[in-house]
């Protein structure tokens, strides 16, 4: 079983009969979850929220690195931030590696760090099923699972869910994992 976790997430293996069978990768409107798009989403959810309780995080500093000092946290304002982000096509993935920084120290990160990979446990454990294997071996690939921690936390989740599977991360780009499929 291979799951790709990049800008967006999918589960991908072939069944006994050499047929591809696959979970996720829905894309950005639905959502990949685990992906550095919902990883991201994440992110600037927090950040707006924040604003609009009137705090100063370490969510609302992050995006001053973000837009290249455009703003300060104190002239952030949630309209602000929405047209930025709708108007000049912004890649919320990039966001990403940000939460993932943050997930370091921050509690409140890393619980949304484990909520992505939680739901994304529950695509490996669906297409576990339609392989019929309560042990599959997962290799995980992809950009995120590059990150120590996002692979830590991935692959917790995966055998909290599947205790019997054996998680492995990929030292290849996604492209040359993909062909080990």
């Amino acid at each position: 079983m291979l799951v790709i976790c990049g800008t967006g997430s999918g589960c991908y293996s072939f069944d006994h009969n050499g047929h591809l069978s696959r979970t996720g990768g829905w894309g950005p409107t639905i959502g990949d979850p685990g992906s550095g798009t919902e990883l991201g989403k994440r992110l600037l959810r927090q950040a707006m929220s924040d604003i609009e309780a009137g705090l100063v995080t370490p969510f609302t500093l992050s995006l001053e690195t973000v837009f290249d000092d455009e703003y300060s946290s104190s002239s952030f304002s949630v309209p602000l931030l929405v047209d930025k982000v709708y108007q000049s096509g912004f890649n919320v993935a990039t966001l990403a590696p940000v939460l993932l920084n943050l997930a370091v120290d921050s509690h409140v990160a890393r619980g949304h760090l484990e909520a992505e990979c939680a739901s994304l446990s529950e695509q490996i454990v669906r297409l576990a099923r339609v392989l019929k294997t309560k042990s599959p071996t997962v290799k995980l690939t992809g950009v995120l699972n590059a990150n120590s921690l996002f692979s830590e936390v991935l692959s917790k989740a995966i055998t909290s869910c599947l205790p019997e599977s054996s998680v492995r991360v990929s030292k290849h780009k996604p492209v040359q994992g993909a062909l080990f499929l």
